[in-house]
């Protein structure tokens, strides 16, 4: 009978320890997020607009206006020097769209975030390497004048050698990018300071 109380007593004290173990989701998205580290790569929470909401979720039962979300991770890669004849924008994942505007069928534009859609032609024709090979739950990507950024769900099933992969090829984007952005100063006759 003492021993059952000690064991009792020793389940009772650990118990709330094993609540602060984190689970293998936990140490699956640690391990993703220290190899992004290793990589160059910044790692934030972020909101992107959801792209095909439901009624339901543009509108409550109330009739008040929602503003559907996604809460996923941006993984940024900084450029090097900032970009200045290339203007942001970004493209979210949308399985329902068709190629418009040299957009590539599957994603469009985030009409809300991009603030010109001039040049976009341009940088568009450096995508269709880069949209063949993500993962299928990354669902959007952005350019800054200073940054590259993939917004990715983190599912499941990912290897760490994914975050590898797509930082080398965010690095190889980012390059061409500002190649890019170059030969658009030298043909309006600008420098780059």
């Amino acid at each position: 009978m003492t021993w059952l109380i000690i064991v009792v007593i020793l389940i009772v004290a650990f118990g709330p320890v094993m609540w602060l173990m984190p689970s293998q989701r936990d140490r699956y998205l640690s391990k993703l997020r220290q190899q992004a580290h290793l990589e160059g790569l910044v790692v934030e929470l972020r909101r992107l607009p959801k792209v095909n909401p439901t009624p339901e979720e543009r509108v409550s039962a109330g009739g008040v206006v929602r503003e559907p979300v996604v809460e996923c991770m941006a993984y940024t890669r900084m450029l090097p020097r900032r970009m200045h004849a290339l203007g942001d924008w970004r493209l979210l994942r949308d399985e329902n769209s068709r190629e418009v505007m040299a957009v590539p069928a599957g994603w469009s534009i985030d009409r809300g975030f991009t603030n010109s859609t001039a040049g976009v032609g341009e940088v568009t024709e450096l995508l269709p390497g880069l949209l063949d090979e993500l993962p299928t739950d990354v669902i959007g990507i952005e350019v800054t004048s200073s940054a590259v950024s993939l917004y990715w769900l983190e599912r499941a099933g990912s290897e760490v050698s994914v975050v590898t992969r797509l930082g080398g090829m965010m690095e190889a984007f980012g390059t061409r990018l500002q190649a890019l952005d170059e030969a658009k100063i030298a043909e309006l006759g600008g420098d780059d300071s």
